[in-house]
């Protein structure tokens, strides 16, 4: 983090990449909430998924190429459910064999300090933070399968009291970033 913005990566190992095409969590995909220092009110509510991935191995999807309706066909999905503040994403793969379902699947997240609700980020900033992964597979697909941190905050609906508490510490000043 820095005074600007708060960079968070979530690097997702899958034994199959699947997604339907149909909206954001029909299929692998990441949902994250934040939410003020009390956890008891949505300050932001996002949903991201990677549904076509397979252009080249490590090839970039940056938010115009992943929200680029005009595109044959769609790249994914970048959803901001709820606030206004300003954020950008990249999805990029990594295929392990020769299969590209196969991999990781890499995630980079920039968020603006509106996100939660100041002009700037600073050192002991609480607010909650709520991460779903959703593993979809072709013979279970949807949310039957997740993991993350606090998910049941931002799973099914946004439920503030369930998300983990942050406080952000160092010092990006001085190379704490």
């Amino acid at each position: 983090w820095n005074p600007d913005g708060l960079l968070l990566t979530i690097e997702v190992e899958d034994d199959f990449h699947h997604h339907t095409n149909k909206d954001a969590t029909a299929g692998d995909s990441v949902k994250v909430l934040f939410t003020n220092d009390e956890r008891s009110r949505v300050l932001g509510e996002f949903a991201f998924a990677l549904s076509d991935p397979f252009l080249a191995t490590d090839f970039i999807y940056d938010k115009d190429r992943l929200t680029d309706e005009d595109a044959p066909q769609r790249a994914g999905f970048v959803e901001q459910i709820t606030g206004d503040a300003a954020f950008n994403v990249v999805i990029r793969r990594k295929q392990k064999t020769i299969d590209p379902s196969t991999g990781t699947t890499v995630y980079e997240f920039w968020f603006s300090p509106q996100t939660f609700g100041v002009a700037k980020l600073k050192k002991d900033l609480y607010f909650g933070l709520g991460v779903a992964v959703v593993d979809s597979d072709p013979d279970a697909p949807g949310l039957t399968g997740w993991a993350g941190w606090g998910p049941e905050s931002v799973l099914f609906e946004a439920k503030p009291s369930e998300a983990a508490t942050v406080i952000l510490s160092g010092d990006p000043d001085e190379g704490d970033e």
